[in-house]
């Protein structure tokens, strides 16, 4: 059962990276997270259509699980970007 939501926002003023070099690792990486939620919880990364953001959201069973996956997919999409 999911009982945790975190979102996690940044500014990113070009996320087309997101479409091209980085999409790869990315998913991958957002499988990998899926993986250790084990059926437990789900992700999504996505631009914002109205602002310069990228969202990390992570729903897992516990606030540590979401908390952790989120900051690893922040970081991870940081280091695409540069």
């Amino acid at each position: 059962m999911i009982t945790s939501l975190v979102l996690a926002s940044f500014c990113c003023s070009d996320t087309s990276f997101l479409r091209t070099a980085g999409f790869g690792e990315l998913a991958e990486a957002i499988r990998r997270e899926e993986e250790l939620l084990g059926g437990d919880g789900r992700v999504l990364v996505r631009p914002s259509g109205t602002e310069p953001l990228i969202r990390v959201m992570v729903e897992a069973k516990t606030t540590e699980q979401a908390e952790s996956c989120a900051a690893r997919l922040v970081e991870l999409v940081k280091s695409l970007k540069i």
